[in-house]
């Protein structure tokens, strides 16, 4: 049998959810949606500056 999404099954996936979890519970504590927004927004500038090479593809976005 097939596993699919192989890429959700690696360590790689550490950071994020770490970030998921400063971000849930930056709303949970504040009850002010500016606690996403911002983390939001500050991810995407970091994607900006770091540029998408470094990201896992999500699906369905598979190479070649």
């Amino acid at each position: 049998m097939k596993r699919s999404f192989p890429e959700f099954r690696s360590p790689s996936l550490v950071v994020p959810l770490i970030g998921n979890t400063v971000v849930g519970l930056a709303y949970l504590l504040t009850r002010s949606p500016k606690a996403p927004m911002g983390a939001h927004i500050a991810m995407r500038v970091a994607a900006v500056l770091h540029g998408p090479d470094p990201t896992v593809p999500q699906p369905p976005h598979y190479p070649g």
